[in-house]
């Protein structure tokens, strides 16, 4: 493949990142709007409050409702896809943003502990790093100010926040750790014999993390060449094949390519669509695009039915 065709393959596949972008926020947004319909509550009062001072405006009767939940999690689970696109993307900065934003809501449901709540902060700790080390495709993205093409540096404050990601993700892991070997003495037969393959793979993880964190503090390493090699072959310098190492390491999942997280994304964003209808309701011509631009719908007082 010469150079011309290499250029074309990466539109095509910024283009199939948009889409999936796309459909995706349209699924925020219906799912915003029913959250709100059904709890009189915008939820945006959750995913857009500083992480340093977490909103929590539900009750615990809602948060308890299974309506109420399941929308959430639905939700939940969009900003989540959202961030591994523009994980994927390059485009760091966002991928912090819809991670948090995840992570606001899911902590709502689940205990720190849970292993939905590690796997965000785990992708949190990777985006975090990447944006400390790298550029992103434009400056105006750049949460550091960089200009496209700017030699990368380093940043310490971004890459403290990756570290605590990842000891965070580390302490809720330890105590799912303990809490399954707890239980385990509890269990005979099949159930034993599974649950004790399930604490191993615990284990492994939690090894696997603390790895993980003597890298984050470790000085950095060849970052100018990082950045010089993000459109490379995957060379042990491309932060791309980083990112597949690490997420396949530590989170079980290894894309064979762009593509596969690209269809799954789309596939996952269409059944949850499928599962909105909205009678009156529509999206814009002003919906995300390549740079991650959140979509708008209008409202003309119709009312949304989750089925």
């Amino acid at each position: 493949m010469d150079g011309a065709d290499d250029d074309q393959a990466a539109e095509e596949a910024d283009d199939d990142f948009a889409i999936a972008y796309e459909i995706l926020d349209s699924t925020r947004v219906l799912l915003e709007h029913k959250v709100e319909s059904l709890t009189g509550i915008d939820p945006s009062l959750v995913t857009s409050a500083p992480k340093d001072k977490p909103s929590q405006p539900f009750s615990e009767a809602q948060l308890a409702a299974e309506d109420t939940r399941t929308l959430l999690e639905r939700l939940a689970d969009v900003y989540d896809l959202q961030s591994e696109i523009s994980l994927e993307n390059e485009n760091f900065p966002l991928a912090i943003e819809d991670g948090r934003a995840s992570l606001a809501l899911k902590s709502l449901l689940f205990p720190p502990s849970s292993k939905f709540i590690g796997e965000i902060h785990l992708k949190l700790a990777l985006a975090l790093e990447m944006a400390a080390k790298t550029t992103t495709k434009g400056a105006d993205d750049d949460q550091l100010g960089r200009e496209e093409g700017e030699a990368a540096g380093f940043d310490e404050e971004i890459m403290k926040e990756a570290v605590a990601e990842m000891e965070t993700a580390i302490e809720g892991t330890s105590i799912r750790l303990a809490a399954e070997k707890e239980s385990v003495g509890r269990l005979d037969g099949e159930a034993r014999a599974e649950k004790e393959k399930e604490i191993k793979d615990v284990a492994e993880l939690l090894t696997d993390m603390k790895a993980r964190l003597d890298e984050l503090r470790a000085p950095p390493v060849s970052l100018n060449a990082a950045v010089s090699g993000v459109s490379g072959a995957g060379g042990e310098d491309d932060p791309m094949a980083a990112i597949k190492g690490i997420l396949g390491g530590l989170l079980g999942q290894a894309p064979a390519d762009r593509k596969k997280i690209i269809d799954e994304a789309k596939a996952t964003a269409n059944d949850l669509t499928s599962m909105v209808r909205s009678s009156k309701r529509k999206a814009d011509d002003g919906v995300a695009n390549a740079n991650g631009k959140k979509a708008k719908v209008e409202d003309d007082g119709g009312e949304d039915e989750l089925q």
